[in-house]
């Protein structure tokens, strides 16, 4: 294989990642946006426009996220435990998300 052959498969790998990517994000967007982020329900048609390149890029984790269910993933840092040990009152290393 020469160097334009390895440039012309990777050109058709990414094409076709970017191809599946459009074919999911055009229904994603119509049906599945709100059951992902809740805060997404009644967004706009600008919003739904501004967000398709990159559900077209990240098509795979919103997929995964789409398939089980799960809406904003919790996060899990210093100042989430701090929070959490403030509502049980408990040291910020005790408390577990």
């Amino acid at each position: 294989m020469n160097a334009v052959s390895v440039a012309q498969l990777i050109m058709m790998i990414v094409k076709g990642y970017l191809l599946c990517g459009l074919i999911f994000a055009l229904p994603f967007i119509i049906f599945g946006i709100h059951r992902v982020d809740r805060a997404a329900k009644n967004c706009t048609v600008a919003f739904r426009l501004m967000v398709l390149p990159g559900i077209t890029l990240f098509w795979p984790f919103l997929l995964t996220r789409l398939l089980r269910g799960q809406e904003k993933p919790t996060e899990c840092n210093a100042h989430r435990k701090c929070e959490l040990a403030q509502i049980r009152k408990t040291t910020p290393r005790e408390a577990k998300p």
